[in-house]
């Protein structure tokens, strides 16, 4: 578990500081006050990928440049996004860290002169992005990449490939479209069978109790379900039903929860990080996923960090608090722009919010 994050130079922020994690936390904040970039960097720093992680944050958001040329990856991300100010120049350099179980953990992304710091990637550009991470005083593999002076990577076809051939192990960062389909029945089909996959039909049946099975039907008996996002393939038994139905037509609520639920359960050991967390879900439906996730979060070992824009949800987050959840367990963490540390609300701060319509968004 991470304790606290620090953050240098990343997206829209220059100083930035959330002094307090705990084990499930809530960000809050209003519109591009940079909820979003602290998953990022969460994301980047405890992941042990490389490039990947930096590249779908880019590929999220669209940040890249117009394709000029044809094949199956015609854009290139723009990585100039990912630093202060959206500029790029030999220097660059953006920082995060933070305190966790085992040590010190940080992760430095500087723009280097490649001819004064020889790589040994081919390209016939100046510079390179250099990735340094350091774990508990260990230094990890150190990763480089050829860049041209507009932030335009020089190996994007292969870095595509890394990121799109790499095994789905944990899911990371997920938000309202990011796990597609073909995700969700990867995932489902490594916990088939398991106790993960009575906790994933726990989570479904928040919403429907009649939800008895769920399974996935191979892609040549079920010509619905494509890659690219569609929900076919996935079926529901149905509990007074003869036929199983498609889970996408049950409603955005029930594919939410078991997305939500696949990607906590699968991030056993690790960080899950959501963005707008209560995305397709009613708000009857909010305190009992907190408490599913609080469950989640004790059994697999798994720290949560999802954001909000809704009081329903916060509300709902300080119901859990003090029903079997450990001091610490639970933290509100409100971001503010401008101001270079995070406000961080502790379980009785959140429960006397609510109580007394405080507003803390």
């Amino acid at each position: 578990m991470l304790k606290n994050l620090e953050i240098q130079d990343f997206r829209g922020f220059h100083r930035f500081r959330v002094p307090r994690l705990g084990r499930v936390n809530l960000l809050v904040g209003m519109n591009n006050s940079g909820k979003t970039s602290i998953l990022e960097a969460v994301d980047i720093l405890t992941s042990q990928e490389g490039f990947a992680p930096v590249w779908l944050a880019l590929r999220r958001r669209d940040e890249v440049f117009p394709s000029h040329h044809a094949g199956p990856y015609p854009k290139e991300v723009d990585v100039r996004h990912l630093f202060r100010g959206h500029a790029l120049g030999l220097g660059s350099r953006f920082a995060l860290s933070a305190r966790a179980g085992r040590g010190e953990w940080s992760m430095t992304a500087t723009v280097v002169d490649r001819e004064s710091e020889p790589s040994t990637l081919i390209g016939s550009t100046p510079w390179d992005l250099k990735l340094s991470l350091v774990r508990g005083g260990v230094a990890g593999q150190e990763s480089r990449l050829p860049l041209d002076p507009d932030g335009r990577p020089r190996a994007s076809s292969s870095l595509y490939e890394l990121v799109d051939r790499r095994p789905l192990g944990r899911p990371g960062f997920i938000n309202a479209t990011s796990l597609t389909a073909a995700d969700a029945a990867a995932l489902f089909d490594l916990i088939v069978l398991t106790p993960q996959e009575d906790m994933v039909l726990d989570a479904m049946r928040l919403i429907d109790p009649g939800i008895e099975r769920v399974a996935v039907a191979a892609a040549e008996m079920n010509p619905r379900f494509e890659r690219g996002g569609s929900k076919g393939g996935i079926l529901v038994r149905l509990k007074g039903f003869d036929d199983p139905v498609p889970i996408g037509g049950m409603g955005d609520g029930v594919w939410r929860l078991f997305a939500l639920a696949l990607a906590a359960v699968r991030s056993s050991g690790s960080v899950l990080l959501v963005d707008e967390i209560d995305t397709g879900l009613h708000y009857t439906v909010l305190r009992e996923m907190w408490k599913f996730l609080d469950r989640c979060a004790k059994t697999y070992n798994v720290q949560v960090v999802a954001t909000t824009h809704s009081w329903d949800c916060c509300q709902a987050l300080a119901a859990i608090c003090g029903e079997d959840v450990s001091e610490d367990d639970v933290v509100l963490i409100r971001i503010e722009k401008d101001r270079e540390e995070a406000v961080v609300y502790s379980e009785q701060a959140i429960v006397a919010a609510a109580e007394r319509g405080i507003e803390v968004r």
